[in-house]
């Protein structure tokens, strides 16, 4: 995941966003990285290898805290700060 790229270009009103590639998740919070976790690795010929017991445990409480999170309204662009849309274009 391009993850500096996408940094950059989530708006800050954001609340909370959950990135993922299915192995490794990204947690942004008001537009700024919380956590990132995996819960598997890619190996050789394209297998899967879970990762340890302790960071699946971590992740499932992760995974709580963000669907715990108040949901945002969703609202159309026009709505965004207007500075972020102009650092976009």
């Amino acid at each position: 995941m391009g993850a500096r790229r996408t940094a950059r270009t989530l708006p800050p009103a954001l609340p909370n966003l959950l990135l993922t590639d299915y192995l490794e998740f990204r947690w942004f919070v008001d537009g700024k990285k919380r956590e990132t976790f995996r819960l598997a690795n890619a190996v050789a010929g394209g297998r899967l290898v879970p990762v340890a017991a302790e960071e699946l445990e971590r992740a499932r409480l992760l995974l709580l805290d963000f669907t715990s999170q108040q949901p945002a309204d969703i609202a159309p662009p026009r709505t965004w700060p207007a500075a972020w849309l102009i650092s976009r274009t």
